[in-house]
């Protein structure tokens, strides 16, 4: 039940929303129940004999169509990708394992949803293809960055593309019946359209009339229905008359795949009579199976460790992502095919096309709801994730045995921090992100971004950490740095430590027991006391709604900041607005792994990091 404040709020942000850009939909970070338009997994590995379990949960009473897809951790390049079909109130899952020969890691399921393409069994490989040569735009990275190893440890994103109408054929496919869809006709990839990759998903009937002599039976002509660069061919029809010579009307229905125009024709000869197709021509294939992405998404993902423990996490959910109808840049409801790096978190669903996702942002600070209007979707999506601090606890022992990681994910880095993209190519880093992907341009294969690391003891003795503590450092920055998307900062790591000691991570950073975090500044850390609680800040992370610097065409002209109050609903409105920090998601993981003595009683752990905001 809604309270009278609750409701004047929510009169007071549609208000505001119609003023700058003529919807009520903005995105919004979903903390009250996890669901989504828009799920981020913020980590998966398979490194060390490590298995990352992951779920996906449809609480809609309608079928869906969404896209997950795979990214590895350095530089979000994507690993696999493919569509699955969710039928009302189902659960997909799925595990991310190291392949056989253990070069990579790949993706196995048994779940019954149908999926484009079709599961053929076993694991699936991920692909270094999107980094080990250029791919979509983008340089490919230096051969000693190409390997599949990168594919062991990243982060997931699963995009919903579209509701599909329960009482449409594609939405009685998609649908479980005792336990299990039929996935007869679910769009597969050799029948998607050619020109932007799209299906289209309806039916149509297609007929042929002839003269079939008296007591026979007659199979007609191969039915063959065509879209633009693409044609797929109904198996023959039988028909058996009555008693005499009669004209018969033939009809044979396709699903049809992809926009274009349907037409049959031929001819044949039996010995029982001629039989003609003449040429049938149907209008444009439309999406009628299709509406808006209505959320209702969350999901769930759990790592399975070689000592016998396991931990999970929440995936973080986006909600409002797409722009609703009103905006300029609505989003028409569209299916992607499979393979494809569309559509993406910065809601382009096509290479060099424009955005459709939301370009306003929602967010609530110092009992203030921030209506803020952007020129880009993606910058929407980072105002939603934006900290100016992460924090949380850390333990861990001197021997190695206990430890944690801090899982920090920068999941719209690449946008604003490749030196090469789809559509732009960058010279220089764009805010919040301060430090180009060299990995495409002779570097060692990093983007570092400058932090500040306070640690607090457990007895309230606290330091700040000082010189290169994380490593690497940005070029000619003495202080600390994330240098990756999928980042691990791993507490009790050694400096000579080629992996974090809990996720088995070789994206990380270490803090061990030489660093001066707490216990006021002692090197190394006595030991029992080897924990406490730190707060992790970005210096140099900004962003401002007038930036217009994403290198190609904004689909806004508005960029201005409704600030709401939840004590009284009263609004002021600036045109310059400044989000602090950086975009994350991320959890902290923490565990034991008694290699002797006392193998039961390994564990792990995970709990949520606590974040702050600023903006101004």
């Amino acid at each position: 039940m809604k309270t009278l404040k609750q409701k004047a709020l929510f009169a007071a942000v549609a208000g505001a929303t119609a003023l700058t850009a003529g919807s009520v939909g903005a995105v919004t970070v979903n903390d009250s129940n996890l669901t989504g338009q828009v799920l981020i997994y913020p980590y998966f590995t398979a490194r060390n004999g490590q298995v990352t379990l992951v779920s996906v949960v449809n609480t809609a009473t309608a079928p869906k169509v969404v896209k997950v897809r795979f990214l590895e951790g350095k530089n979000s390049a994507e690993v696999l990708d493919f569509n699955l079909f969710l039928s009302p109130s189902d659960v997909w899952t799925g595990a991310v394992v190291e392949t056989a020969d253990k070069s990579g890691a790949g993706i196995v399921w048994s779940d019954t949803s149908c999926t484009t393409p079709k599961n053929p069994g076993g694991v699936i490989p991920f692909s270094n293809a999107a980094y080990a040569v250029a791919y979509d735009g983008v340089a490919a990275d230096s051969s000693a960055l190409g390997t599949l190893d990168r594919t062991k440890e990243g982060y997931l994103e699963v995009i919903e593309m579209a509701e599909i109408v329960p009482s449409s054929a594609l939405g009685r496919d998609v649908t479980h019946v005792a336990g299990k869809p039929a996935c007869l006709i679910t769009p597969s990839d050799d029948l998607v359209a050619a020109n932007l990759g799209f299906i289209a998903v309806s039916t149509v009937a297609l007929t042929a009339t002839g003269t079939v002599a008296t007591g026979t039976t007659v199979t007609t002509p191969t039915f063959t229905y065509t879209t633009t660069g693409n044609s797929t061919t109904t198996n023959a029809v039988t028909v058996t008359t009555g008693g005499s010579t009669v004209a018969t009307t033939l009809t044979t229905t396709f699903t049809t795949q992809g926009s274009g125009t349907a037409s049959v024709s031929a001819s044949t000869t039996t010995a029982a009579g001629t039989f003609t197709v003449g040429t049938s021509t149907v209008g444009n294939v439309s999406a009628s199976a299709l509406r808006a992405p209505s959320g209702g998404l969350f999901g769930n993902g759990t790592v399975l460790n070689a000592n016998g423990s396991s931990t999970g996490y929440n995936a973080t959910a986006l909600d409002d992502f797409w722009a609703a109808a009103g905006q300029n840049n609505q989003y028409t409801p569209t299916v992607v095919k499979s393979g494809s790096n569309y559509p993406n978190i910065a809601g382009n669903v096509q290479l060099g096309g424009a955005s459709f996702s939301s370009t306003q942002s929602l967010v609530v600070y110092n009992n203030l709801a921030y209506l803020s209007s952007w020129a880009y979707g993606i910058q929407a999506v980072g105002a939603s994730l934006m900290r100016d601090r992460v924090m949380g606890e850390y333990a861990f022992t001197t021997d190695g045995v206990i430890g944690t990681d801090w899982i920090i994910t920068m999941p719209t880095k690449r946008y604003h921090a490749n030196s090469s993209t789809s559509n732009a190519v960058y010279t220089v880093p764009v805010p919040p992100f301060s430090v180009l992907w060299n990995g495409n341009t002779g570097g060692a294969g990093t983007s570092c971004d400058t932090i500040g690391f306070t640690g607090v003891d457990r007895e309230e003795a606290g330091a700040t950490a000082g010189g290169a503590i994380f490593s690497p450092a940005p070029p000619g920055s003495s202080g600390s740095a994330l240098c990756y998307e999928a980042n691990v900062i791993s507490f009790g790591a050694l400096a000579t430590d080629k992996a974090s000691r809990v996720t088995s991570s070789v994206n990380f950073a270490g803090l061990g027991a030489t660093a001066a975090i707490q216990n006021g500044g002692v090197s190394p850390i006595p030991v029992g006391k080897e924990g406490g609680w730190g707060r992790l800040t970005f210096p140099n992370g900004a962003m401002n709604t007038s930036q217009v610097t994403l290198g190609y065409a904004a689909p806004n002209a508005f960029n201005s900041t409704t600030a709401i109050s939840l004590i009284n609903v009263t609004q002021s409105t600036t045109s310059n607005t400044t989000y602090f920090g950086l975009p994350i998601v991320g959890f902290v993981f923490s565990g034991a792994a008694y290699n002797a003595g006392n193998p039961a009683q390994n564990y792990s752990n995970s709990y949520h990091l606590v974040y702050g905001r600023k903006i101004q």
